[in-house]
């Protein structure tokens, strides 16, 4: 939502101490605008995945259509001999999914990172930099 700005989600499963030491390092870094600590409890978290899956017969092709609409996917190529699942949700959610289809045999997988966002009305922007601090590192520079 902002020209020229690019936003980093960070995931990592360490004690709150190195957790506060990462984000003050962060922070300390010129060009960042804003680091934000997010809770499980008050963020949403999702990934997308595409699984090439082996789909040589139309039994199969038909059964992972039915697993991929069980998990609110969709099937964005088909090939003579393989399909490929583009799926979008939780972790747990995107995993589960190729748990099912591991069956059928994957070919390939590309995942993003887990990306988040704070629920409710609270922005990354309530937590920025004053303008003259992230400015400085421009003029120094």
């Amino acid at each position: 939502d902002r020209p020229h700005t690019a936003r980093i989600s960070i995931e990592l499963l360490a004690d709150e101490l190195v957790v506060n030491q990462l984000a003050t390092q962060c922070r300390r870094l010129l060009g960042v605008q804003a680091v934000k600590i997010f809770d499980e409890e008050t963020c949403i978290r999702r990934e997308i995945a595409l699984i090439k899956v082996r789909a040589a017969d139309h039994g199969t092709r038909d059964e992972i259509i039915q697993m991929t609409n069980i998990f609110r996917g969709h099937i964005i190529d088909v090939d003579k001999e393989s399909l490929t699942v583009w799926v979008f949700g939780s972790q747990s959610k995107n995993a589960a999914l190729i748990q099912m289809l591991e069956d059928f045999g994957i070919l390939e997988i590309a995942k993003t990172g887990t990306i988040a966002i704070e629920r409710g009305r609270s922005t990354i922007y309530d937590e920025s930099k004053l303008k003259e601090e992230y400015e400085y590192g421009k003029n120094v520079l």
